[in-house]
C-alpha cells in the first residue's frame, strides 16, 4: 500500500500482520517507510467516508502541530486528510518501545516470578531498570522518571492551550532508549485563548477549539484513567492531571505511587 504526503513524500505501508501496530474503531496504526530513505514511521489510516474517522483523524492532526516540539510528545510528521475515496492518514514517529502498560506488566511479571526486571535506559543513559525494588511492578526510580516525563510533556501541552483528555499507560509509548512519548490525541481539545497567549495557534486548531461549554462539560477518556468530572459531565479542566494520579497505581503497589511521594 502506498500512501502520498503533505510533505510530497509517498510512504509504503506494511499491510502484513507484522506491520500492524494497532486498530480502533475507525482505523489501524501500521509501519510505513518512507520511500525517499528507508525511515520508519507509524501511520494511523482511516477508511474513506467513515462515520467520524476523518473529521477526528483532522483534529488530532491540528492538536500535534500545536504541541509540537516537545521531546516526551510523538511527532507528527505529515498528513493527508482527504474528502474524495482516498484514505486520511497521519505520519507519525515511530516509538518500538512499546507501550508503558505493556512495560509496566512486564517489571511486576518478573518480580512475581523472583526476577529482577529487564533493564532500561530511561534517562541520561542512567540504568534505573531494577533500582530501588518496590512491591509491585516499576522501580521507585524508573517510575519517577517515567512521570516526570510525562507531566512534562502535559505542562508543555495546557501552556499551548491543548487538554489531552485521555491520559493512560496505553497511550503512552517508549521510544528506543526508553523515554515517554505521549500520543493519540484524537480526543483532545484546544483553549483557544490560551493557545493564542502561547505565541498563535496552529494551523487547524480552529477546528478544535474548544470553548468552556464543550471543554467542561464533555464526557469522554477511559472510565479506569478519566477524572471524576469528565465522566459526570461537569467542568474537567483539570482532567490530565488527575489521570496522571492513576498512572501511579498501573505502575503497581509501591513502584509507581511511591514515585511522586
Amino acid at each position: 500500500m502506498r500512501l502520498f504526503a503533505s510533505d510530497g513524500h509517498s510512504y509504503g505501508v506494511d499491510t502484513s500482520p507484522v506491520g500492524l501496530l494497532g486498530h480502533g474503531g475507525q482505523g489501524v496504526v501500521r509501519i510505513a517507510h518512507r520511500e525517499a530513505d528507508g525511515a520508519l514511521f507509524a501511520v494511523k489510516i482511516v477508511p474513506p467516508h467513515p462515520s467520524t474517522g476523518a473529521s477526528e483523524l483532522a483534529l488530532e492532526a491540528a492538536a500535534l502541530r500545536q504541541v509540537a516540539g516537545h521531546a516526551s510528545v510523538v511527532r507528527l510528521e505529515a498528513h493527508a486528510l482527504r474528502e474524495d475515496d482516498e484514505p486520511s492518514f497521519i505520519v507519525l514517529e515511530l516509538c518500538t518501545g512499546g507501550e508503558l502498560f505493556d512495560e509496566v506488566l512486564t517489571a511486576a511479571d518478573a518480580r512475581r516470578r523472583g526476577r529482577a526486571p529487564p533493564a532500561r535506559s530511561a534517562c541520561d543513559g542512567d540504568d534505573v531498570g531494577a533500582a530501588e525494588p518496590s512491591s509491585g511492578g516499576l522501580s521507585h526510580a524508573q517510575a519517577r522518571v517515567y512521570l516526570e516525563q510525562l507531566l512534562s510533556a502535559l505542562a508543555h501541552c495546557h501552556a499551548r492551550g491543548v487538554y489531552h483528555r485521555d491520559v493512560k499507560a496505553e497511550n503512552v509509548l517508549l521510544d528506543a532508549d526508553g523515554h515517554v512519548k505521549l500520543v493519540d490525541f484524537g480526543l483532545a481539545r484546544v483553549d483557544a485563548r490560551r493557545a493564542g497567549a502561547a505565541g498563535g495557534a496552529a494551523a487547524g486548531v480552529d477546528a478544535l477549539a474548544a470553548d468552556d461549554e464543550l471543554l467542561s462539560r464533555t464526557q469522554c477518556g477511559s472510565v479506569m484513567y478519566a477524572a471524576p468530572e469528565l465522566l459526570l459531565c461537569s467542568p474537567s479542566r483539570p482532567a490530565d492531571g488527575a489521570s496522571v494520579g492513576c498512572q501511579r497505581s498501573v505502575g503497581g503497589g509501591g513502584g509507581a505511587g511511591g514515585a511522586g511521594g
